[in-house]
């Protein structure tokens, strides 16, 4: 059996918690093929130069690429792609690579770059239409040269990549409704490692101890950030109705953003200082703390191009058993909670309390096993696995 070399590019530090999340069950699943024989993984690092990480995965190293973190994130975005496809196409060929495997659109528009002219084969993990809705969110405008130049690149990923990992069903028919290849095009979704993240009521108690929330108090739960591509006053509005909807309710928020601007806009929503506890914490704290909630929120802003979408969080939450209160039309999760009845689809945004009002018979019914199997059927590991094998089978 012909063994094989792989580079995996990740677009954030080694140390983020998305790269934890996502990446490290990739890498994962790869190491354990048989015929891979070591797995190069890169990280670009925009705080300052670091030395490798030991990552404990077998047959993985790590080689970080540093960011020039110039004033003005224009000339440093352009030296990024500009830098970085050179010292990747250096690694690919001292280490004799046969695949390049980028995450998200922009790791891919390096490795695609970087791969030309070599003989390794190019693979997108989390393809999804980046541009397009840093456009839609009003985030990029028509003419931002970074719109203009991803845009390019996405269009050119489409047609030179040997294959496409979208991260959700509907985002893989509009892909083959523009006349991709059925055959380089594999629904991959963000997957959750259902090991650490599980119902555990021992774990939950001990939180709800330690913030001085009873046993009694209905807790919610919202793991992200707000702005940009989430809601920000919205959010608000949200919890403000939630909470003349539930007696007793209760908030934890984990983030990484600056506490005095959450706070804020928990007070405008009518919650007193004891009834919510905002910190950020390690990506391996997460599942006691979900494990303290009785359902979760999901603030992403829905756009034309959000059913491309496939939130990790909401994985971590249905593994944990929890329901979900989130806006339609993202990813392939809205249709499954409207299916399922796990949660709470919000379809009118300019009167959010209209369905906001059907959450307290969904809390009533808790069916947090059924919930789980809602993670175990389409987030679980293996379903990574299981493209790989059919990849590395023909490389």
């Amino acid at each position: 059996m012909k063994s094989i070399n792989l580079l995996y590019l990740g677009y954030w530090s080694a140390h983020d918690s998305i790269t934890h999340s996502t990446i490290f069950q990739h890498l994962e699943v790869l190491s354990g093929f048989d015929k891979v024989n070591k797995v190069i993984f890169c990280s670009i690092e925009r705080h300052g130069e670091i030395q490798p990480v030991a990552i404990p995965i077998p047959k993985v190293s790590h080689r970080p690429l540093h960011s020039k973190n110039l004033p003005g994130k224009f000339i440093t975005k352009w030296l990024d792609f500009f830098i970085f496809p050179r010292q990747l196409k250096s690694l690919i060929k001292k280490h004799n690579i046969h695949l390049t495997i980028g995450a998200g659109t922009q790791a891919g528009t390096l490795v695609l770059k970087a791969a030309k002219n070599t003989p390794a084969k190019v693979l997108v993990s989390f393809f999804d239409p980046h541009a397009q809705y840093m456009r839609a969110l009003g985030i990029w405008k028509k003419y931002d040269p970074r719109y203009l130049y991803l845009n390019y690149w996405e269009k050119k990923l489409k047609k030179q990549a040997d294959w496409l990992f979208p991260v959700s069903h509907a985002y893989r028919q509009t892909l083959l409704k523009e006349g991709i290849p059925d055959e380089k095009l594999f629904t991959v979704p963000c997957t959750v490692n259902l090991e650490k993240f599980k119902p555990d009521k021992e774990k939950g108690l001990a939180v709800r101890q330690k913030l001085d929330f009873s046993a009694e108090d209905t807790v919610g739960i919202y793991v992200g950030k707000f702005g940009d591509i989430y809601f920000d006053e919205e959010a608000f509005d949200w919890l403000a109705a939630v909470n003349k909807i539930i007696p007793q309710l209760k908030l934890i928020i984990l983030t990484s953003q600056e506490k005095p601007r959450i706070t804020a806009g928990l007070q405008r929503a009518g919650l007193a200082k004891n009834d919510y506890f905002i910190a950020c914490v390690a990506h391996q704290e997460v599942p006691d703390y979900l494990n303290a909630a009785d359902f979760a929120f999901s603030f992403i802003k829905p756009h034309p191009y959000s059913h491309a979408y496939s939130p990790i969080k909401h994985g971590e939450y249905w593994a944990c058993g929890l329901s979900i209160v989130l806006p339609d039309h993202i990813g392939d999760d809205s249709a499954i909670i409207k299916k399922s009845g796990a949660g709470v689809v919000v379809k009118n945004l300019t009167k959010p309390e209209t369905d906001l009002r059907k959450l307290p018979a969904v809390l009533q019914n808790k069916k947090p096993i059924f919930i789980r199997n809602l993670a175990r059927q389409n987030r679980k590991p293996k379903l990574v696995g299981d493209i790989y094998t059919n990849i590395l089978s023909g490389t």
